[in-house]
């Protein structure tokens, strides 16, 4: 592992508290699987591997909770670590886990995969010919991210090929800001929050002290596609917005752990809020909106939220060397390292095994509603265009305007053109990347239409205007936060 204990004490997916948890115990149900382990030590003809058995035993205990409980060996770990950190080495990609696959759903500042020609709704398949399909998102990024400097292959599914499309992607060290903040006029705030991760409310503090500075008291506050994370993240985002009184309460299902009550102080929401949603918000972003809609303390507009209110602790587990030293010294059966380490047992890293994650409890609303398996229910249930002209369009990215292009020249550029032009009612082809001569007449056509010189050339000029044109597609297509808009400026 790349740091210490300390470290991995604040790695919580959805809790900030140290949770004990019971470990495995060699009497009562234990001793069904002692008994399992027995009968392995007595009948099976081969060579045994202790280490691996119970690895495997525990590895298939947990995952058979739910879909949120797991087991990660020590690479896996690193990968989920990863996740969580600001900074990383890969190819700039924000993924989901949906029914068709591994999902792109957001790009990272400056992403060398969307550079390369990757879209937001391509399915990843594979890597370096590594076939990624039926793994987790968080498996699978150990085979897509690398050093800097280093290619991966990326083989994708996407909606307008029949076949699977391949990009070569150089990786590149990233430092991630989870927080985008712009503004829309002079009395209106945009603020995105693409994941909570353990500073993302640090990123979200300056956003809001721009906010505060400007004297800007609307805010659109936009929790799309965020599938959560921190807990304490998103309570102190919360705080900003809901007045005095519960944002959320932690209940968990161990009776030797206390359940937690975040508070916030503010004696009023000193902002116009309204908060965009989709089916894509989960876990600590719903977290958000709840406390939002039971408080009445903003706007929620867009669509009903994914349903996760769970939350999941991170806890180190020993391997079977140091269960088995542990049990002799003190005849006490655990695995659980916090449980030894409470109990005043210092365990070297090297005797951890891996790492569980467990649903360990549900947070409730302020007034006490389970959103599990349900979602939060926007005040204003509005749907977005997804579609123009058969583009969908939020695989679509703003064109480089780094260079000209000519006849017979290739590149995603110019694929990326010809979907925008699609997107404009022009009937560009969509099988190649190809500036062919048909595809020069229509972009002399749009030139002339645009007021610019019909070259057919798809120069910086042409690429500028194209970049303007989606914005306004984009924008139109936002029919949620065209109605926030409408809302807050009422």
């Amino acid at each position: 592992m790349r740091k210490l204990i300390a470290s991995v004490l604040a790695a919580i997916i959805l809790s900030v508290a140290v949770l004990p948890v019971t470990g495995l115990a060699a009497d009562g149900d234990g001793s069904y699987i002692k008994s399992a382990y027995d009968m392995i030590l007595d009948m099976y003809k081969g060579d045994l591997d202790n280490q691996s058995v119970y690895e495997n035993m525990i590895k298939g205990m947990f995952e058979s909770l739910d879909e949120y409980s797991e087991y990660y060996d020590l690479v896996e770990a690193d990968a989920l670590f990863n996740q969580l950190e600001n900074s990383v080495e890969g190819i700039g990609v924000m993924l989901t886990d949906v029914t068709g696959g591994i999902t792109i759903v957001e790009f990272l500042e400056e992403s060398p995969a969307q550079e390369a020609g990757l879209m937001v709704g391509d399915i990843i398949v594979s890597a370096d010919d590594k076939d990624l399909t039926g793994m987790t998102s968080t498996l699978a990024v150990n085979y897509i991210k690398g050093k800097s400097g280093t290619t991966v292959k990326i083989g994708v599914k996407r909606a307008t090929s029949d076949s699977v499309l391949y990009f070569d992607v150089v990786r590149r060290s990233i430092v991630i800001n989870p927080v985008t903040y712009k503004v829309i006029d002079d009395n209106t705030a945009y603020i995105k929050i693409t994941t909570f991760s353990f500073d993302a409310d640090k990123y979200f503090d300056k956003a809001m002290a721009q906010v505060d500075q400007a004297g800007i008291k609307n805010i659109i506050l936009d929790l799309r596609n965020n599938g959560g994370g921190s807990v304490q993240a998103a309570v102190n985002v919360a705080k900003h917005f809901v007045p005095g009184g519960i944002i959320a309460t932690l209940d968990y299902e161990s009776e030797d752990t206390q359940d937690v009550v975040y508070t916030s102080n503010l004696t009023e929401n000193p902002y116009n809020l309204a908060v965009l949603v989709n089916g894509f918000s989960a876990s600590s972003s719903e977290l958000v909106a709840g406390a939002i809609r039971d408080t009445f303390s903003g706007t929620l507009i867009g669509e009903k939220t994914y349903g996760k209110s769970v939350f999941q602790q991170i806890i180190p587990i020993v391997n079977y060397e140091a269960y088995q030293i542990c049990y002799e010294a003190t005849e006490i059966p655990l695995i659980n390292y916090y449980d030894l380490f409470n109990l005043g047992i210092f365990i070297p890293e090297q005797y951890i095994m891996g790492y569980l994650k467990l649903t360990v409890g549900e947070y409730l609303t302020p007034i006490g509603r389970s959103i599990n398996n349900i979602g939060v229910r926007p005040n204003k249930v509005i749907l977005n265009t997804k579609y123009v002209n058969d583009v969908y369009i939020d695989s679509l990215s703003d064109l480089y305007c780094l260079k000209n292009y000519n006849l017979n020249d290739t590149g995603v550029e110019i694929l990326l053109t010809k979907y925008i032009l699609r997107t404009l009612g022009y009937q560009t082809e969509l099988n190649n990347d190809v500036l062919d001569e048909k595809t020069q007449g229509i972009v002399k056509l749009y030139q002339k239409n645009s007021g610019l010189s019909a070259s057919g050339v798809i120069d910086i000029e042409t690429q500028k205007a194209l970049n303007e044109d989606l914005a306004k597609i984009k924008m139109d297509a936002d029919k949620q936060l065209l109605k926030a808009l409408d809302i807050l400026n009422d």
